[in-house]
């Protein structure tokens, strides 16, 4: 029990008289611990000892009891930091990775979000133009079907109008005919006069009417001079008046047969590429809706990650400052245990080679205080 006492007195001053004892000044030191209260004590306890012929050689069995009790607390300290280093490593580690993790992923997203952004932008750009080709494509597509439309009803009303010429003309020259055969005009003047009638009705209906004039004032003339000569003559305005007819009326089939293969090749064309425009504009709609989708998953990814982000570099400064005073205490510890090692050290050393001065000492401040 008494080894015990002196144990836990000699490890508690041994902080107090480190920067004596490297002074090696023994009568100093002990006076300096003389000085303190709890010195007083210690010392008092030795002269107990002394006074009790006790062997002052247990002081310096406590303090290498002492000794052994800091180097066990360094093992266990020691142990205690490794596994703390081991868990810091670990945990700062993990941290680190979460970072990369999210600096990356947040980063590509981004860069999938720019490069979506910009195709969304062309791809707009390419349905409006699909969209204006469309619009053009059926404004031609109407304005030619409207043009065929017209041509084809000034082909019929032309057509119609030589037809009734012809139809007309035709029904003269079998009059004339008859009439140059022999019979006389008064059995055929109604008929002439229902064909004259006839043309009068189809030179007004005729953008041709001045050619019809000719004809009419000929017929007219005929119950006066119905001489072969003048029906021969009237029968030869009738047939080329008849011939230009028919070869104007040649023409114009020939023509709207012309515009007809014009317009059906241009209509299967304009079908063609509005079909194509149509193809485009539900291809590009569907692109910009997948490019929505694709930049609002990329928008929500960066957002993610940015807030996991800065919770894993929070984390890992955190985990940084932690195990930096971790090490830093584990450090001060070890040096504060290197520290009243030397000390302990020194005061064994002082203890095996002062220990008579101490003794005379002590002895000299009991029969002081016992005066």
């Amino acid at each position: 029990m008494k080894a015990f006492f002196v144990l836990a007195l000699c490890v508690a001053i041994v902080a107090a008289v480190g920067d004596k004892l490297r002074k090696g000044d023994p009568n100093a030191i002990l006076s300096e611990i003389d000085s303190t209260s709890f010195g007083n004590t210690i010392l008092s306890t030795i002269a107990i000892q002394l006074a009790t012929n006790g062997p002052l050689e247990e002081i310096a069995v406590a303090l290498n009891q002492a000794r052994k009790l800091i180097e066990k607390q360094q093992e266990e300290d020691d142990d205690g930091n490794r596994t703390n280093q081991a868990q810091c490593d670990t945990t700062i580690s993990t941290f680190q990775q979460q970072v990369a993790l999210h600096t990356t992923q947040r980063g590509e997203n981004l860069k999938i979000l720019e490069s979506s952004q910009g195709a969304l932008d062309q791809a707009n750009v390419d349905l409006r133009e699909a969209i204006k080709g469309l619009q053009v494509n059926d404004k031609r597509l109407s304005t030619g079907q409207s043009e065929r439309e017209n041509q084809n009803a000034a082909y019929n009303q032309a057509t119609e109008e030589h037809e009734q010429g012809i139809k007309a003309i035709d029904a003269a020259l079998k009059l004339l005919n008859h009439l140059k055969s022999g019979t006389s005009f008064i059995q055929l003047k109604r008929k002439f006069e229902a064909v004259t009638d006839q043309l009068v009705e189809t030179q007004h209906s005729s953008s041709k009417g001045h050619l019809y004039t000719p004809l009419i004032e000929s017929l007219t003339q005929l119950a006066d001079h119905a001489s072969p000569e003048i029906i021969d003559k009237i029968i030869k305005l009738f047939n080329e008046l008849r011939n230009s007819f028919v070869q104007d009326k040649q023409s114009l089939t020939k023509i709207e047969n012309q515009q007809v293969e014009a317009w059906s090749s241009l209509k299967a064309d304009l079908e063609t590429e509005r079909e194509t425009l149509q193809t485009k504009r539900a291809d590009l709609e569907r692109q910009i809706e997948g490019y929505q989708k694709i930049i609002q998953d990329a928008d929500n990814n960066v957002k993610f990650h940015t807030v996991e982000l800065g919770k894993a570099e929070e984390n890992l400064a955190n985990q940084d400052r932690l195990c930096t005073q971790l090490s830093e205490d584990y450090a001060s510890r070890t040096e504060e245990r290197k520290r009243e090692m030397d000390i302990i050290h020194r005061v064994i050393e002082s203890f095996e080679k002062k220990i008579k001065t101490m003794s005379e000492f002590v002895k000299g401040r009991v029969e002081s205080s016992s005066l």
